[in-house]
């Protein structure tokens, strides 16, 4: 029997019959032999430094090698699962007292030949010596670490299975000769995402260089293919699954890379509560059953009354946020222990705190694929611009922020609505605001969306009601549930105009506390009390007005795409008029507006203003974080860099970003209003 090839959705007769994968299983296994060669290469990244050599800059306080007084090597991306040596060759004076990681100096006696110094197995990669010459100067001529056996072996593993699997899956759609074009992109990305920091130190140095010049002809390799491919669909379509392995494997790695970083100094209080969460449980995590007194209960509640405290390296925090949230972190603080051969206990507890985050940009690519499944590419790429674009990854794997976590819940829960699907739409938002309580702005988009298909409200209530309770019954068993509604209700007030996102708020706030240097000084964060009108009360109003208005345009539209539209405008009301906004709160207002497809130039040119506003302002004002120990000492350079960027135009730049960002609302509100016709269901 004859079998008819299908067809992909926007070309036009590309096979993807079943038969091309058996013909595909040498290029597989070609591809996959090279992605594990290339992994293995970059691992043997040498380490010899020597005065005058590219990776003597390394050394700092010596540059010509002499050494006249302490000097610092850091040597960042060191691998040190297993003990190793340093080879110190040098002559001079009575030797150099030698300390290894901070460690207790000792001295080391260097007479022209080499001296060998043991380097113990650390969990994390890198290396810092501090040399200090004894008596008179010292000078050396070469230091060396020489090769050590690597046994990871995952990497390399790893490498192969994936680049062995982008063939097989690319050959159900292309000629092997293109499926392969789509295993050397996979190859050659993973060697150069798996190459230390140390290899790029070493630059231009020969070894170095080679490995470079290895990791990268894959590509070239691929290049080729592609240019002697026929134009037509199937070289469009090995170029656009290589673009989708690319953004795979980029947002794999940013995310792994800084996933132990410390993050931003809000991941201090997720940190508190993790163990508090791990060592009392969710139920007590807010205190115990005593303490909300009894009668303290409206006192404590309104604010009155100091509430329960808990105390953690010498600080006391307040836990204000919902019990899914501690929940989810106090399963990551047990999860991260399947890292703790890697990594020391300060990097797990940042591993932990980041964890529900990533795990939520990682859920966030399923759930745009279902929520984009009637269109496939544009679902495909949706979720692969999300995954790879830093308007997602900044704000959880770099900076710890919990908003990714909670994210593609409220796209699911909004998806359904429009869907005509109550059940799974009130219970999904329940989960959703039962990890922080601003997912509850996207109600109203999905009431309308219920009304519009017709139906029943009653079952969302009582799906997200039922939700509830049973997330809250242990509570009552503990006799703690006064205490967790005291302390997730004052979360509500923020004392501050703006916590940092770019809005009316934040400007009215410079001008309030403007000091010495006028208009161009940094803005500082205004409290609530300075502004000499009730703030709150303005900023709640100002967002009714504009959730009925967005409401109102929405109202009898149906479809997911325009519930998520409206869903996603409220966010960004939500962050333009509301007070107390932080940088990060508007999270969700992106991948929303992915959940829609993108259908239209204008919203796709709108996507793309709101996104580079709000990574410029985050990075503005919180930088990349923090670092902890030496696996982060060749990012040292950069961080200068992102710090100089808030006022490199000489006057702080997110008052520009605060004005951009009410121009794209404007816009966003005026395109909405204006579009009378439906958008596509998605």
């Amino acid at each position: 029997m004859e079998t008819r090839p299908r067809q992909v959705k926007g070309l036009n007769t590309i096979d993807v019959s079943r038969s091309g994968v058996p013909r595909a299983l040498l290029p597989a296994l070609a591809a996959g032999m090279l992605a594990a060669l290339l992994a293995l290469l970059v691992k043997t990244t040498p380490v010899a430094l020597e005065p005058g050599r590219p990776q003597w800059r390394l050394m700092r306080g010596a540059p010509d090698g002499r050494l006249a007084q302490r000097s610092v090597l850091v040597v960042p991306g060191l691998e040190r699962a297993d003990a190793r040596q340093l080879r110190v060759t040098g002559a001079g004076g009575n030797g150099v007292l030698l300390g290894v990681d901070g460690g207790t100096p000792a001295p080391v006696r260097l007479a022209g030949d080499a001296v060998l110094i043991p380097i113990p197995a650390s969990r994390a990669p890198g290396l810092r010596l501090e040399l200090q010459p004894l008596d008179g100067p010292v000078t050396l001529s070469r230091l060396e670490v020489p090769h050590g056996l690597d046994r990871r072996r995952a990497p390399i593993v790893c490498a192969f299975v994936i680049a062995l699997a982008a063939v097989l899956a690319a050959a159900r759609l292309l000629p092997p000769s293109l499926a392969l074009v789509v295993g050397l992109v996979t190859a050659s990305l993973l060697a150069l995402a798996g190459a230390p920091a140390l290899l790029w130190l070493a630059l231009p140095e020969p070894p170095a260089l080679a490995r470079v010049v290895a990791a990268f002809a894959p590509l070239l390799a691929a290049a080729v293919l592609v240019a002697r491919a026929a134009l037509g669909p199937e070289r469009r379509l090995a170029l656009r699954l290589s673009g989708l392995v690319a953004c795979a494997i980029f947002g794999a790695f940013v995310r792994g890379f800084f996933l132990p970083s410390t993050g931003a100094w809000d991941t201090e209080y997720w940190k508190a509560w993790s163990e508090r969460a791990v060592t009392h449980g969710v139920t007590q995590v807010y205190g115990d059953a005593d303490a909300v007194p009894s009668g303290h209960f409206l006192s404590q509640l309104r604010g009155d009354e100091e509430r329960f405290q808990i105390e953690w390296r010498g600080r006391r925090f307040t836990i204000d946020y919902p019990p899914l949230a501690l929940l989810l972190w106090r399963f990551t603080n047990r999860g991260a222990a399947a890292f703790a051969s890697s990594l020391d206990p300060e990097e797990l507890r940042s591993v932990a705190a980041k964890l529900p985050a990533v795990l939520g940009d990682l859920l966030a690519v399923p759930a745009l694929l279902w929520t984009l499944r009637r269109r496939p590419w544009t679902a495909l790429w949706c979720a692969a611009l999300y995954w790879a674009l830093p308007v997602s990854w900044l704000s959880s794997a770099v900076l710890g922020f919990l908003d990714g976590s909670f994210a593609p819940l409220l796209l699911l829960a909004v998806a359904m609505a429009g869907e005509a699907r109550p059940i799974p739409a009130g219970a999904l938002l329940a989960l959703a605001c039962l990890i922080k309580p601003t997912s509850g702005l996207v109600a109203p988009a999905m009431i309308v969306a219920l009304l519009a298909s017709r139906a029943s409200l009653a079952r969302a209530f009582a799906a997200g009601g039922a939700v509830v309770a049973v997330a809250l019954l242990p509570f009552v068993l503990a006799g703690t549930l006064s205490t967790a509604i005291v302390h997730v209700y004052r979360i509500l007030f923020q004392e501050r105009l703006a916590g940092g996102y770019p809005n009316p708020w934040w400007l009215i706030g410079h001008a309030l506390t403007l000091g010495p240097g006028g208009w161009s000084a940094p803005v500082q964060y205004a409290r609530i009390e300075l502004f000499p009108l009730p703030a709150r009360l303005i900023g709640t109003l100002l967002f009714l007005v504009a959730a009925i208005f967005i409401c109102w345009r929405q109202h009898g539209r149906r479809g997911s795409a325009a519930a998520l539209l409206s869903a996603a405008l409220s966010f960004f009301a939500y962050g333009m008029v509301a007070v107390g906004v932080h940088e990060n709160h508007p999270h969700p207002l992106f991948l929303l507006l992915l959940g829609t497809g993108l259908p239209s130039r204008a919203l796709r040119a709108q996507f793309s203003l709101a996104s580079l506003v709000y990574v410029l302002n985050m990075l503005a004002v919180s930088g990349i974080g923090r670092f902890h120990g030496l696996r982060y000492a060749a990012l040292e350079p950069l961080l200068p860099a992102v710090a100089s960027l808030r006022m490199a135009l000489g006057f702080d730049l997110t008052l520009l970003l605060a004005v951009a960002n009410v121009a794209v609302f404007a816009w966003m509100l005026a395109a909405f209003a204006a579009r009378d016709e439906a958008l596509p269901a998605v």
